[in-house]
C-alpha cells in the first residue's frame, strides 16, 4: 500500500507486472494494484505463460486502467505500437479465449498447491546446506537464495560467484 499511496501523492501512474497473477500459497490472497486504488491510473501488464504453463507462446495482453483519461495517448500509441512489433501467431490468438473458458477453477488450486509443495521442498533442501539462505514466498513461482559468502573458501563475493557460474 506504501507504493500506492506515494503514486497518489505525486500523482504518478503505474506499471504493475501482473505475469504471477493468483499465483499464491493457500491462505493468502493475491490483490491486483488496480483494486487497491480508485483514482491511480496503472497499466497492468500480464500474459499467458506463466499461469497457464505455456513459456515461449509470448502471448500477453495490457490493462489500461484509464482514471481520469490520463491514458488516452498512450492508449491509442499502444494500438499502433502493437500492429507492428512482432504479434503473436493466430493460432495462439485463437486459443486463448478456449484456455479462458475451458480451463477449470480447480487448475488454478492445484496448480498453486502443487507447486508450493515443491517450493516448500526445495526451501528445506536448501536450507541444509551452511551457506545458503533460502527466502520463502508465498507468491511467485521462484525461490531467492542469499549466499554467505564467509562460509565458503574459494568464492569471496557475488561478482566472484557469478564469474566462476559463468566459467563453469
Amino acid at each position: 500500500m506504501d507504493i500506492i499511496k506515494l503514486a497518489e501523492e505525486y500523482k504518478i501512474p503505474l506499471i504493475a507486472d501482473e505475469v504471477y497473477f493468483g499465483i499464491v500459497k493457500e491462505g493468502y490472497e493475491h490483490h491486483p494494484f488496480a483494486s487497491l486504488t480508485k483514482t491511480l491510473p496503472i497499466l497492468a501488464i500480464s500474459s499467458i505463460s506463466k499461469v497457464y504453463l505455456v513459456p515461449g507462446w509470448r502471448l500477453g495482453w495490457v490493462i489500461a486502467y484509464n482514471r481520469s483519461g490520463y491514458f488516452d495517448l498512450i492508449i491509442k500509441n499502444l494500438d499502433q505500437y502493437q500492429k507492428i512489433h512482432y504479434p503473436p501467431a493466430s493460432i495462439l490468438q485463437y486459443a486463448l479465449p478456449k484456455i479462458f473458458a475451458r480451463v477449470p477453477d480447480s487448475y488454478f488450486k492445484d496448480f498453486n498447491t502443487k507447486l508450493f509443495d515443491k517450493a516448500d521442498y526445495l526451501y528445506t533442501q536448501l536450507s541444509t546446506i551452511d551457506a545458503l539462505k533460502p527466502l520463502k514466498s508465498n507468491a511467485s513461482m521462484f525461490l531467492m537464495v542469499g549466499i554467505d559468502f564467509s562460509k565458503l573458501r574459494d568464492i569471496s563475493d557475488d561478482l566472484d560467484f557469478s564469474l566462476k557460474l559463468y566459467e563453469e
